[in-house]
């Protein structure tokens, strides 16, 4: 299946800079497989802003105040997911996988970090037609950098097409 997903990502703690600490929007990208009735096998990428810092800029027009964000590209390698079959359209399921991230943080003096990252969700997907899905999902997501770790939540729509 193709699919693609908007959601929101919503910081639940840990420690910088593995911590996130801005609401921000994900858009993400889907390539899967469903092995059986099952399982599913999938990999994906998505980007969201992550942190942010204020910055202070002093020109001819005088001191300006803003705010910059440092943003996190993240490469879900592999995801599993276990679907519990119903009868009808609804299909609800669970999924826990693990990747790899690249964090640009919000002030150029500060070199791009590598990042490990882990996702455990539930979702349930919505089947309109018999190659289109509609879903709605939650997950929670682990960031780990260097020896910091920080937690975050994901919420939102995904639209599937499936072949």
């Amino acid at each position: 299946w193709l699919g693609v997903a908007l959601h929101a990502s919503i910081p639940l703690g840990g420690r910088a800079p593995a911590r996130g600490t801005v609401l921000g929007v994900v858009g993400e990208a889907t390539l899967g497989w469903r092995v059986n009735s099952l399982l599913g096998l999938h990999t994906s990428v998505s980007t969201f802003a992550h942190d942010a810092a204020r910055t202070t800029v002093v020109g001819d027009s005088g001191v300006e105040e803003g705010v910059v964000y440092g943003r996190m590209t993240a490469f879900d390698l592999l995801t599993a997911r276990v679907y519990l079959p119903l009868p009808r359209r609804i299909e609800p399921w669970a999924e826990l996988g693990g990747g790899v991230g690249i964090r640009r943080p919000p002030l150029a003096d500060e070199p791009p970090h590598a990042a490990g990252l882990a996702r455990l969700g539930v979702g349930v997907d919505f089947w309109l037609a018999p190659a289109f899905s509609l879903g709605l999902s939650t997950a929670y997501r682990m960031t780990v950098i260097g020896d910091a770790v920080g937690h975050g939540l994901r919420t939102g729509v995904d639209l599937g097409i499936h072949w």
